[in-house]
């Protein structure tokens, strides 16, 4: 492998640990996967970190998308909680993983800018009781000596 593609498997590999320790700081959360995995051993609520893509922006810059998604269920049996009380526990939680994501981009020395882009909601079903994925796309740049290879 080239130097120059070694440098950005690299930098992107920084990107994904960052997303993934992040996760690993809040409690609520099983151990994050990395990329899609089986249905069969998902464990609620369930952490994803999933690569988008990385890409040239010229220069020697390269930019990482990549979203931290947050998978909660919850039951029918919620007659104590006001209405919405539930989700904003839950985005609190994701918003705690990203947090301490960036936390660990910034910490980073390959890292030159990053940016929570967008939150995004979707609600489905599983076994009768509502899932919900808090999907947070993060836009992280790095720089890669391209002389190098």
């Amino acid at each position: 492998m080239s130097a120059t593609a070694t440098t950005l498997y690299t930098h992107r590999e920084a990107v994904i640990d960052a997303c993934r320790a992040g996760f690993a700081h809040v409690e609520t959360f099983h151990t994050p996967a990395i990329g899609p995995e089986s249905f069969d051993t998902i464990r609620y609520p369930y952490a994803q970190v999933l690569p988008e893509n990385s890409g040239y922006q010229g220069g020697n810059e390269f930019e990482h998308l990549v979203r931290m998604n947050g998978y909660f269920e919850r039951s029918r049996d919620r007659k104590s909680e006001h209405p919405g009380e539930s989700y904003l526990r839950q985005l609190e939680t994701m918003m705690d993983a990203v947090s301490a994501a960036l936390d660990e981009l910034d910490a980073s020395d390959v890292v030159v800018s990053f940016v929570p882009e967008t939150i995004e909601d979707f609600a489905g079903e599983v076994d009768g009781s509502l899932l919900i994925m808090i999907s947070v796309r993060l836009r992280v740049g790095t720089l890669v000596d391209l002389a190098d290879g």
